[in-house]
């Protein structure tokens, strides 16, 4: 079986609307914006499918500079643009549909926007031992193979948000 490639192209900022827009003259469909943070930068991943191809262009940001909209060319961006300023703190210029903020109400400002130093390192995976000791089973090498890392902020919010809509959906 053939696997998919999935090109992911990074841009400078300045090139981000000439390549929107070239995907648009191909009639691509755009699939979704995506805000990642990495360190002290936010990715910002623009996917598209092109004839039938998925293809990403990428963008770096400090998230203290304004980001240009696209949603004059692709309408269904201003979403995508509204969600992302509001869970990251990453301002965009001429959204077509602009919130203002509230889009999603958290009870933190821009709850996903994480001080570099205050972010955990994902979790590692010892090797596990050459020889299991008999009494052990398949499910308990793997639970201590595993280090237990502290939940993050972020994570905490999403929790107490799939919580409440889970008791919502309960009470209907």
């Amino acid at each position: 079986m053939m696997k998919e490639t999935q090109p992911t192209k990074v841009i400078p900022l300045a090139d981000l609307m000439l390549e929107v827009k070239r995907f648009f003259d191909q009639n691509a469909r755009m699939i979704q914006i995506g805000c990642t943070q990495n360190g002290e930068v936010f990715e910002l991943n623009y996917s598209f499918d092109a004839n039938g191809a998925f293809e990403n262009i990428r963008v770096i940001t400090d998230g203290n500079e304004t980001i240009p909209s696209v949603s004059a060319i692709y309408f269904c961006a201003f979403v995508y643009e509204n969600e992302i300023h509001d869970l990251y703190g990453i301002a965009f210029e001429g959204i077509v549909v602009d919130y203002k903020g509230t889009l999603i109400k958290t009870a933190k400002l821009h709850p996903f926007r994480m001080d570099p130093t205050q972010m955990k390192a994902k979790p590692k995976v010892k090797p596990a031992a050459k020889d299991p000791k008999p009494e052990e089973t398949p499910a308990q090498e793997v639970t201590e193979a595993v280090e237990v890392v502290e939940v993050t902020e972020a994570e905490k919010v999403v929790e107490a948000a799939e919580i409440a809509d889970n008791s919502k959906e309960e009470e209907k």
